[in-house]
């Protein structure tokens, strides 16, 4: 079974994606947590510096897109999940707290912060930054999402789509990963309808929609394909995974782009831009239904290539 996402993760698999995009910016995301720290030092000088720390980073990591430093009213739908978050991660850390004897009066304080961070009348400089670092990291953030969205349902094993997590999926632990699924929305999103929802969750659920067709329309190809690796060459071939599956008369071809948030970041590409891939190429034939092989032709419409065809 492939599952990204469960009813017992501690961080949603679209929470992952977006923490995996602070590994490649760690010299720009030390320096906000330093100006954050400098910015909420009267608010956070009662707390253990890795309790203010994880708090961050688990805002950055579960902020609802499209989310506005102004919205008093979503910031506190926020803060009532990250406060049920909080707590259970304090007492199952076992270090400040713990389910057998709780520190009341700790607790306390570290929800107290929590409640003056997203409160716009009391750190709209720090939301404002706070927000501005989340937009400009999300393009990689998007990327990574409909790459391990691909992944999960293109390579061996049997894909398993947890509930809610065809739009992306930025929960915590339960109680927060078992939220009711807003189904109306998504039987609309499948069906055409004009309903609200975000470019990021447009692109994920097509996606979603693509993949699985494809896997109805060759199960066997899913079911009993290979595994064979495609070498890659070039100026950018460690951000590149590709492979073949084959089974019968039928193969598929899948690539992907990781590693590339340099090139996304501040943008609204979800893939770098041709010249970027400069000669980067991928070991497939110039004469097959794939095309050229080049990284720049394949990944021109976004971080995901996969293709089936007959043999």
């Amino acid at each position: 079974m492939l599952a990204t996402a469960t009813h017992d993760h501690k961080r949603g698999e679209d929470v992952r994606t977006r923490l995996a995009v602070l590994s490649e910016v760690p010299e720009e995301w030390r320096r906000r947590v330093e100006r954050w720290q400098t910015m909420n030092r009267t608010l956070t000088f009662d707390i253990e510096p890795a309790d203010v720390y994880m708090l961050y980073q688990t805002l950055f990591g579960t902020w609802p897109t499209g989310l506005i430093a102004s919205d008093a009213g979503g910031l506190a739908a926020l803060g009532e999940r990250i406060a049920a978050w909080q707590k259970k991660a304090l007492r199952e850390a076992e270090l400040r707290s713990s389910w057998e004897a709780p520190d009341e009066d700790y607790e306390r304080r570290c929800l107290e912060l929590t409640g003056a961070l997203l409160d716009p009348a009391r750190s709209a400089e720090f939301l404002s930054d706070f927000t501005d670092f989340i937009a400009w990291t999300e393009p990689a953030a998007r990327a990574n999402s409909l790459v391990q969205t691909a992944l999960r349902c293109v390579v061996p094993g049997v894909p398993d789509l947890y509930q809610g997590a065809e739009l992306p999926d930025l929960s915590l632990v339960d109680p927060d990963n078992r939220r009711p699924v807003d189904y109306d929305l998504r039987r609309g999103l499948l069906t055409g309808e004009d309903v609200e929802a975000s470019e990021w969750a447009r692109m994920k659920f097509a996606l979603i929609v693509r993949l699985l067709d494809d896997r109805r329309n060759h199960p066997l190809l899913f079911a009993n394909g290979n595994y064979e690796p495609i070498a890659v060459r070039g100026l950018r071939e460690k951000c590149v995974l590709a492979f073949r599956r084959r089974s019968g008369e039928e193969e598929l071809v899948c690539a992907v782009a990781f590693r590339c948030a340099a090139a996304l970041l501040g943008g609204k590409a979800v893939a770098p831009p041709a010249h970027w891939w400069d000669d980067t190429v991928l070991d497939i034939s110039a004469t097959d239904a794939f095309g050229d092989g080049r990284a720049a032709t394949l990944f021109a419409d976004g971080p995901v290539f996969v293709s089936v065809r007959r043999i």
